[in-house]
């Protein structure tokens, strides 16, 4: 058991937002579909509505996204932050993660309970799954990272890919094989975070 720990921890610890990506494959593009159709179908969300919808793209798509969201972008936007959106545009796939508000709505309607919770459930939910896609890309080898462009995307991605008006765009994953390090992460104690009462 101990073994099986350390391994899955092994994973956790190798998990971070990784901004020098480039589309090498690690993967079939069969293989990775399946790998995000798995880690979609498998995923939980309250009261099972199933409100996550996202939208997988490959190849010409990821650089055009992100060439987009650059034009759109201020002069005096940080250079730091823009080299890495620039960086993005070398991955191997970027997934848009939309929450189909009509669906929520409605089962707030038949739950008779607040949209309010519903809503907060569904980001639970759909965060549920990044994390779960985050930590298996990780141990396959891929590096990731998560934006949140949803304004400079929005309207672009729902005429580019016939994006129904009831989704609502929540956030991008990019996903690539890594070309290059990354800075060590600084954790907080446990100590201040886990409080324990037995």
């Amino acid at each position: 058991m101990e073994n099986r720990i350390e391994k899955f921890i092994e994973t956790l610890k190798n998990r971070h937002s990784d901004y020098t990506l480039s589309n090498k494959r690690i993967l079939k593009n069969e293989e990775f579909i399946d790998f995000i159709e798995k880690c979609l179908y498998y995923h939980p969300s309250a009261f099972n509505v199933q409100s996550t919808r996202v939208v997988l793209l490959l190849n010409k798509h990821v650089a055009k996204i992100w060439s987009h969201v650059i034009n759109q972008l201020p002069k005096d936007f940080p250079k730091l932050l823009l080299d890495e959106l620039a960086a993005c545009k070398n991955g191997y796939a970027t997934m848009l993660f939309y929450d189909d508000e009509q669906v929520t709505k409605q089962a707030s309607e038949q739950y008779h309970m607040s949209l309010a919770n519903f809503e907060s459930w569904a980001i639970q939910s759909m965060a549920m799954l990044q994390i779960n896609m985050w930590n298996g890309l990780t141990y396959l080898g891929y590096g990731v990272n998560i934006q949140h462009f949803n304004k400079e995307l929005d309207e672009f991605a729902r005429n580019e890919f016939k994006i129904p008006k009831t989704w609502k765009l929540l956030a991008q994953m990019n996903v690539g094989s890594i070309s290059g390090s990354t800075k060590p992460r600084t954790h907080l104690p446990t100590s201040k975070l886990l409080f324990i009462h037995k």
